[in-house]
């Protein structure tokens, strides 16, 4: 883990490594629908031909830092 300090205060990094190789073949599930995934720093979205989501990754997040 890293800290940088910038004019608003302090950001911290953090570099996550992953074991193992990646997937070589995309595995169908259920009907051929494709889908698409935008993960962003507080929420993930997701959009496909039937569906679309958007999720806060911390929803408590805010609470704890007004604490």
């Amino acid at each position: 883990m890293a800290r940088k300090m910038f004019p608003n205060g302090w950001h911290y990094y953090v570099v996550v490594y992953l074991k193992g190789d990646a997937p070589h073949k995309i595995r169908a599930v259920g009907r051929d629908d494709v889908a698409g995934i935008d993960i962003g720093t507080s929420t993930v979205a997701c959009v496909s031909s039937r569906s679309v989501t958007l999720q806060e990754l911390a929803p408590k997040c805010r609470e704890y830092n007004q604490k």
